[in-house]
């Protein structure tokens, strides 16, 4: 539970000193990605609202504007329903971006491991220069110090390793949450493209029938 906790503190806006300044910008592209889903979400909303309304305005209006307007409200209804489904898109973009900020923090915590380490080393080895080469502790003192440098030293190469790999995790994980934010934004481009081109077509046609001189 404490650990849950201090991982939610560290991922905070509101507390940027509890977490890693080098993962900050991260966290602050995540941030704003879910700024980016609420807006979308309630923009849908709003949309649905302002469609629906046109459509109850229009009823009290006679049966052409009724027709027309109806016509058109549907329309932008189906431009909500694929603003809707572009927001759902922002999960699994953030969900990309959340599994790079984990690598990271991982990586951080070896880091942090072999500070501990260095820090205990020294430790080891000023008890070690203090004691008397006759003394029974300086051996174990040395023994000390070559376990921890040894563990230093698998630290070393892991840390490298996770270097390297973190580098190439954060190229495909950044091109497969791109790919999802221009696909599903194309995808929404597209309806709308489609909802514009027959909302234009209703109003052109109908209205055009409409404002013919009647015999």
């Amino acid at each position: 539970m404490l650990k849950n906790a201090a991982t939610k503190l560290a991922h905070s806006s509101t507390l940027p000193s509890l977490g890693n300044k080098e993962l900050k910008p991260l966290q602050d592209l995540i941030i704003a990605e879910k700024t980016v889903l609420n807006s979308l979400q309630k923009l849908s909303t709003d949309f649905t609202k302002a469609a629906d309304t046109l459509k109850v305005w229009a009823s009290n209006e006679g049966e052409e504007l009724e027709d027309i307007l109806g016509a058109s409200s549907q329309l932008l209804q189906q431009f909500s329903v694929a603003l809707t489904q572009y927001s759902s898109y922002q999960y699994a973009m953030r969900e990309h971006m959340k599994a790079v900020r984990d690598r990271e923090e991982a990586l951080e915590e070896l880091k942090r491991r072999r500070r501990n380490l260095i820090t205990k080393s020294e430790s080891a080895n000023k008890k070690a220069d203090r004691s008397s080469k006759f003394s029974k502790n300086l051996a174990e003192q040395r023994d000390l110090a070559n376990r921890i440098r040894e563990q230093i030293e698998v630290l070393d190469e892991e840390i490298m390793r996770e270097e390297t790999a973190l580098k190439d995790y954060k190229r495909r994980k950044a091109r497969a949450w791109m790919e999802i934010k221009f696909g599903g934004l194309l995808e929404c481009c597209e309806k709308g493209s489609v909802a514009c081109d027959f909302g234009k077509m209703v109003i052109n046609v109908r209205m055009a029938f409409l404002s013919q001189p009647r015999r």
